[in-house]
């Protein structure tokens, strides 16, 4: 992560010993940061000196070669611009030549160049004490040259044992010394005495000695060293090595109980020296046992091959070694396993070191059952929160749902137990879900269905509503897509689903859950429903934008919450609307007037704004639902005479049978749908240019035994404003798909069907989830789907409704705006949302030719709609006149009873039928 160069020098004042930070530059230089107060000394010049020195850019070193020879202290001293270990020799004014060690890491960024820190070690006194090593240790040793084979050293005991003087052995080669003519020769005499149970025998002495040969590093030069160890101090060396052995394994063994497998295994030989495996009977000390153990105890119970290759990558010997001679000491890395019919997750670690003796790599290898660890592990990653019913794994391939924890009553599902998927399922949905949700659930919650959701994303989710009326939300995640294992949670929606997000109060479910809750457990008290709303708050929302908008309806329910009234339950409804349960006693309608009036200041600007209040008076033996109290205040709000005197209307009986009349709708709905009562209509909707039917609006009609032919007029706006006509437009919605799926699979002639939506059907995530499902389980193109909304339902919507319509139109899916022109916002809404298709309202088209004013507003609507790639159709076409206008002036589509009108199915089947067989 980048730092800066105040964050480098805070970190460097904290750090020991002798070190520089410096920054590399482009120019293949680096410049100094901050260098610890030792650094002078330690290169031998005075603190002016080395500031001097340092003050300007300094070149780099080469990234590879032989080590570095510094010969005037911080003269040509040189910057590493990789990240190393590296020995220097450096010639120190007073201590003459002195090694030191550099650890060169790369810490971070200053202005995008890399940042270094460098440690210097001075290891001139280790050089010494090396020396002094080889010379006083009881084997004989001698040092010489790589190239040239001259000796550079030779120990008082190596000179004893060939009765020479030091100064003459370092005369000569040390072929010379073995009696042998070349290199080659002596290299094979000590390859073979170095071999197993073979031993180097010198007549002269008849002293048997093991030879041990190995690179090093002598001053500046590369060399090799010869050990000659004495058979008998070897014997001591060996019981000292079997006794590390034994103290090895017993520390492995009493530290790891809890390991599947624990192993000591020598790697130059492949040999498992010690261990234990539960599963297993180890071959130890057998050459290739290591192999042999992976063959019996760990390759047969991989369920994935690609975890075996994978382990095969990490635990090659080849791959260890190699990590081991770069500096890695420990590998870990986790697989999955069968346990039984189990699959689990397993950790292994390998620690490496180099035998003393033998000079052979050795290791530890531990194998841990972690998976409960890695499932914790998961579950932590994914999971933001912990407001979870359950929480689970479900193992594609078995069918298998494992509980990690549930909180839900006694369905007979445990947790930390397994159970059959499909079976889990029926109980959750008989024992869980509401019933009018159970086949929803069923069909979300399948195998099958998770799976095809899961494919193009790594989460999938449905909500339903359980036997309490709650709202529940069930999660899938990928927890390990390649294994296929996903990680299922159950969560309670009820707060999230009944709360307004711009408020924070309750929105219209909550509340008539919150106020019948009140109701119910206060049966001795007295209480009112209020409904109310913000007079002209659109124009709030034109003058002042909506960040201002959403201020004053923020400020009106604080305000609200803090008056006179004291509202047991407080709630915005939707947009402006809200909604208030008093008590009696608190209701004094002498202070209704100044309760719903309030200034919004703004700048110097200051607007009153006043609101509209109905009040229902809750009776002793009233039964109505708190949904029907909501409506009969909000009844009673439409008569208020004169808002200025009196903002509020209380509901009286003769309003009551004025609602009755328009309640036909709310009592009979469930009815009728139940008894196919509501017919679906569709108007056909032609091309301009061609004159054959492009799409169609669908369009509903009720034929009721008892009232005949009832028009949309009479039960769509009292259906909208309780909030019931989302159950008419999903079964509208429904009707449309199956039409057109029907006509799909018969091979017939299909055109495009918009649905109409309301404003209630985009606040509905019940709603907008079945939408979105039918489409995404449909097998047709997503082109046949159309959703039209008016432009004052668009000004109404909230986030969840946008996003929602956004995602249909990324999807493929047509948008339309009805009745554009119609409303107080047109422009702002194709302002501010998007969408395909423009239907312009026939208010319009009826005053064609009825002024030019009327004809240019018209044409200046299709260019427009054109500028910004939309699509035109013209409602309410009833003249040859009016089409040969539209057409003229670039109207895409002609819609109106010049064309034809709202068709029942039959007979839009015949039209399609007929322009199917001309094509």
């Amino acid at each position: 992560m980048p730092f800066s160069v105040d964050e480098i020098c805070r970190l460097a004042t904290v750090m020991p010993g002798d070190l520089i930070i410096y920054k590399l530059n482009q120019n293949h230089s680096g410049r100094i940061l901050y260098y610890s107060k030792g650094m002078p000394d330690f290169v031998g010049v005075t603190p002016e000196v080395y500031a001097a020195a340092v003050s300007v850019d300094i070149p780099l070193q080469p990234e590879v070669g032989e080590e570095i020879v510094i010969n005037q202290g911080i003269g040509d001293w040189k910057l590493s611009p990789v990240e190393e270990n590296r020995t220097y020799r450096m010639q120190h004014p007073k201590k003459g030549d002195v090694w030191f060690r550099a650890h060169t890491k790369k810490v971070g960024e200053v202005d995008g160049a890399p940042v270094m820190f460098s440690t210097l070690t001075d290891i001139s006194s280790e050089t010494l004490a090396y020396r002094q090593f080889l010379d006083q240790s009881g084997d004989l040793s001698v040092i010489f040259s790589e190239k040239n084979y001259d000796i550079y050293f030779a120990s008082d005991a190596f000179a004893s044992f060939l009765d020479l003087p030091v100064h003459e052995i370092l005369k000569k080669k040390i072929y010379e010394v073995f009696g042998c003519k070349d290199w080659i020769e002596f290299e094979q005499l000590m390859q073979n005495a170095g071999a197993e149970e073979n031993s180097y025998f010198d007549e002269k002495s008849g002293r048997s000695f093991m030879p041990e040969m190995f690179s090093v590093t002598w001053e500046e030069y590369h060399a090799r060293a010869l050990l000659l160890h004495d058979m008998t101090s070897a014997v001591e060396r060996q019981k000292s090595a079997e006794k590390l052995y034994r103290d090895r394994m017993n520390f492995l063994m009493s530290s790891n109980e809890n390991a599947v497998y624990a192993l000591y295994i020598d790697m130059t030989e492949s040999k498992i020296l010690s261990g234990r495996c539960s599963q297993y009977k180890l071959s130890i000390n057998e050459k290739g046992g290591v192999r042999k153990w992976l063959e019996e105890c760990i390759f047969p119970h991989f369920p994935f091959l690609d975890d075996q290759e994978k382990f095969m990558k990490n635990f090659e010997r080849e791959h260890l070694l190699k990590c081991f001679s770069e500096g890695q000491t420990q590998v870990e890395f986790e697989y999955f396993l069968y346990k039984g019919e189990q699959i689990c997750r397993y950790n292994l670690s390998v620690d490496m070191f180099q035998n003393p003796v033998t000079a052979h790599v050795e290791c530890y290898v531990l194998g841990r059952d972690i998976t409960m660890k890695y499932v914790d592990r998961i579950i932590d990653r994914v999971l933001f929160y912990d407001d979870y019913k359950a929480i689970g794994v479900i193992d594609v391939d078995r069918n298998i749902l494992f509980l990690r924890s549930n909180s839900w009553e006694n369905i007979g599902l445990e947790a930390e137990k397994e159970q059959d998927y499909s079976v889990a399922v029926k109980k959750m949905k008989e024992a869980r879900v509401y019933t009018e949700d159970q086949d929803m659930f069923e069909r979300y919650a399948s195998m099958q269905n998770i799976i095809d959701k899961l494919e193009g994303t790594n989460q999938y989710f449905f909500t339903v509503h359980n036997y309490k009326q709650e709202v529940e939300r069930y999660v899938y995640f990928w927890m390990n897509k390649e294994e296929r294992i996903i990680l299922f949670v159950n969560e309670d929606m009820t707060k999230e689903m009944e709360t307004d997000p711009l408020t924070g109060a309750p929105n219209r479910k909550g509340f008539y859950r919150l106020a019948s809750k009140v109701l119910a457990e206060n049966k001795d008290r007295n209480y009112a429903v209020l409904f109310f709303n913000i007079r002209r708050f659109k124009a709030i929302n034109d003058l002042f934008g909506y960040e201002t908008g959403d201020r004053v309806i923020r400020e009106a329910v604080i305000n609200m919450q803090n008056c006179s009234l004291k509202p047991v339950v407080l709630a915005r409804t939707e947009a402006d609307h809200f909604a208030a349960l008093v008590d009696v006693e608190n209701l004094d309608l002498s202070k209704i007037p100044d309760i719903l009036h309030t200034t919004l200041v703004r700048g110097n600007i200051k607007t009153d704004i006043y609101g509209r209040c109905g009040i229902y008076y809750v009776s002793d033996q009233d039964t109505s639902s708190i949904s029907e109290m909501c409506d009969m205040a909000k009844l009673a709000k439409a008569y208020i005479t004169n808002e200025y005197v009196q903002p509020y209307a209380v509901f009286n009986e003769s309003m009551r049978k004025d609602y009755s009349g328009k309640s036909v709708s709310l009592v009979n709905l469930d009815s009728a749908l139940q008894k196919n009562e509501f017919k679906v209509y569709y108007q056909p909707i032609y091309d301009a240019k061609t004159g054959k039917i492009a799409s169609a609006e669908a369009l509903i009609r009720w034929n009721s035994p008892q009232h005949g032919m009832i028009l949309p007029g009479m039960f769509i706006p009292p259906l909208e404003d309780s909030g019931h006509i989302s159950k008419l437009d999903m079964f509208v919605n429904r009707s449309v798909h199956d039409f057109i799926e029907k006509r799909d699979k018969a091979g017939k002639l299909v055109v495009p069907v918009s649905v109409n939506l309301s404003r209630m059907d985009l606040m509905d995530s019940h709603m907008i989830g079945n939408i979105s499902q039918e489409i995404e389980d449909s097998q047709l193109p997503r082109t046949v789907f159309r959703y039209e909304l008016t432009e004052s339902a668009y000004a109404e919507i909230g986030l969840n409704g946008q996003k929602f319509l956004s995602g249909l139109r990324e999807d493929g899916v047509k948008i339309l705006v009805d009745d554009f022109g119609s409303g107080l916002s047109s422009f702002s809404t194709i302002r501010d949302y998007d969408f395909d298709i423009l239907k312009l309202d026939m208010g319009f088209v009826r005053k064609i030719d009825s002024s030019s004013k009327a004809n240019n507003i018209i044409i200046s609507i299709i260019d427009l709609a054109k500028r910004l790639d939309m699509k035109v159709i013209a409602e309410g076409v009833e003249t040859k006149e009016h089409a040969d206008f539209l057409r003229t002036h670039g109207c895409d589509y002609f819609q109106g009873y010049y064309f034809a009108k709202p068709l029942p199915q039959a007979e839009f089947e015949k039209l399609l039928d007929a322009q199917q067989q001309e094509q």
